[in-house]
């Protein structure tokens, strides 16, 4: 028969501008179009992978198995890579990526933890503050101050010009 599927994690890829997401039944790996909402299989998964990530800078997909390991995955066809145990184990997870800090976090069990993307190992920075079970984590950069004051001058310079196009 066919098996309904359970969408376990979901990320987003910057560079391809794709989302990837990983089925807990059947075990694979998926790309969604956000345009068109398409999903297209990209492989089987040889593991229960709860959260993901993407890294822009350099490329790479994380993902942590049920098994309590961080993965390295192949966004062609699905091949896990393990990085290395986290230490902890894990529960429902979500991972983000902080693309300011190249820092990888990871919340399972009402805990915040950074993961050392070289070897796995979770450390843990403490209680989310959730009481209940949280199934997402994503991260959002705050702008630099340039950009902000850029902004703010593009803000101020359109409000300036259209005031003296409403004048003349």
């Amino acid at each position: 028969g066919f098996a309904t599927p359970t969408w376990a994690a979901l990320t987003f890829n910057a560079n391809n501008n794709t989302l990837y997401g990983a089925d807990q039944t059947p075990q694979e790996l998926f790309s969604i179009n956000p345009l068109t909402g398409v999903r297209t299989t990209i492989g089987a998964i040889s593991q229960i992978v709860s959260g993901l990530a993407h890294d822009a800078a350099n490329d790479i997909l994380f993902g942590v198995g049920n098994d309590d390991v961080l993965y390295n995955i192949d966004m062609s066809n699905g091949n896990l890579t393990t990085i290395g145990a986290l230490g902890v184990g894990v529960s429902n997870a979500g991972l983000a990526f902080d693309y300011d800090n190249n820092e990888l976090y990871m919340n399972s069990a009402a805990m915040l933890y950074k993961l050392n993307v070289n070897t796995g190992a979770a450390t843990l920075i403490g209680a989310n503050g959730i009481g209940g079970t949280m199934l997402g984590l994503t991260y959002i950069g705050v702008p630099e101050p340039h950009s902000m004051l850029l902004l703010s001058l593009g803000i101020l310079i359109t409000g300036a010009v259209r005031r003296r196009r409403t004048v003349a």
